[in-house]
Formats: C-alpha cells, sequence, structure tokens
C-alpha cells in the first residue's frame, strides 16, 4: 500500500493519491494562481499577497516552495497578455514591474523560460517607436575587447 502524495495517508493498494487530495490540490494550485493574476494586473493588493497564497496552500496541500513559482507563473502569462497586440505599453511595464518588485520576485525567476528578456525587448522596441533611444546598460570600466580597428 502507497501514501498519497498529498496528504500523507495510506491510498490504497497500488495507489498513491487519494481523488478527494487531488481534487483539493488543482483546486488550490488554480486559486492561487487566479488570485497571482489579478494582483499582476494590479487588480488586487500586494501587501497581504504572502499571507492569502499561504493560507490557500495550506488548505490544498500545496507546499510554501510553490508559492513563488505561481507568481512566477503568472508573471509570465500577465506578459504575454500584454504582449497580445504586440506592444508592452508604459503602463503594462509599470504594473508587472511594480508586481515582482512587491513581490521580491529577482530577474533570474523571471527569466527562467526567457519572459523578463522578452519583456527587455519589448520596451526597447516601444522606445525606439516612440523615437526614444535610452540605454538600459551601463558599463564601468574597460571592455575585454577592442573595437577601434
Amino acid at each position: 500500500m502507497g501514501n498519497c502524495k498529498y496528504c500523507g495517508q495510506k491510498a490504497g493498494f497500488l495507489k498513491d493519491v487519494h481523488v478527494e487530495c487531488k481534487s483539493k490540490y488543482e483546486s488550490g494550485w488554480k486559486r492561487m494562481i487566479d488570485f497571482s493574476m489579478k494582483l499582476a494586473k494590479g487588480e488586487q493588493d500586494t501587501a497581504s499577497a504572502y499571507e492569502e497564497l499561504k493560507n490557500i496552500a495550506n488548505a490544498s496541500y500545496i507546499s510554501q516552495e510553490k508559492i513563488r513559482e505561481a507568481l512566477v507563473e503568472c508573471w509570465e502569462k500577465t506578459l504575454d497578455q500584454f504582449l497580445e497586440d504586440g506592444v508592452l505599453s508604459n503602463d503594462e511595464e509599470n504594473a508587472i514591474m511594480k508586481y515582482a518588485h512587491d513581490l521580491n520576485l529577482k530577474q533570474e525567476d523571471l527569466n527562467k523560460h526567457g519572459a523578463y528578456m522578452r519583456a527587455g525587448q519589448a520596451a526597447t522596441l516601444r522606445e525606439i517607436m516612440e523615437g526614444r533611444i535610452v540605454s538600459r546598460i551601463t558599463v564601468d570600466g574597460r571592455l575585454p575587447f577592442n573595437l577601434e580597428k
């Protein structure tokens, strides 16, 4: 007999999950994603976001490590929705960057699937289309190659 991977109780002969536990987990994950999407779009306040997500996770057999995964997934989905029209507006960029900043999401987290890079490229394209050339990178010191010849 195996144990349920969600609740840890005996699951039965040749089983590793309870149907109810799996349903509870999936329902909780959907609630976490929906809540995080509202946060990413600025429709929900981020002040008590972690507490709300922890409550959902605890009630749904979701580990605390998955909270960050849900937040990053929603940042990526929101970026994709913002880019559907081909342009990342200044307001859209500010909204997702505020979300990332308020929830302490790091660039490494957001770029696991290349989403952070896409956001930077979209912002650069927007500025070029507006006729502004903004330097997003500053190099201090010497470059490791010579461009003079």
